[in-house]
């Protein structure tokens, strides 16, 4: 019984000790121009949205790697009106459009 107690503790511990990233674990994102873009809860208004840049096709575990990748979403990106597109961008993702802030370089 006491090897089993000391067992289950020493799992307990390497579990609670795990630094591994899980897709929960890293914040919804896309990779697009060699920078990654948080992707908001914030919707943008259809009446904001300017031209298509491109699409987001691949999902990827747990962050984007390359251009084109997600870790949640996949859809077109759009320019926000009025925004510098180099710096906040729209992803559409089932019928909604979602607000991306550029986070840093893809690295």
């Amino acid at each position: 019984m006491k090897q089993l107690t000391v067992i289950v503790l020493i799992l307990a511990i390497l579990t609670a000790c795990s630094t591994s990233a899980t897709s929960s674990s890293y914040p919804s994102a896309f990779a697009w121009n060699d920078a990654i873009y948080g992707i908001s809860a914030e919707e943008v208004p259809e009446s904001e949205i300017g031209r298509k840049l491109g699409e987001i096709r691949h999902i990827v575990r747990p962050k984007p790697r390359k251009n084109g990748d997600s870790n949640e979403k996949t859809g077109s990106i759009y320019e926000i009106l009025g925004s510098d597109h180099n710096e906040v961008l729209a992803i559409h993702y089932k019928d909604t459009f979602y607000k991306a802030s550029k986070n840093g370089p893809l690295i």
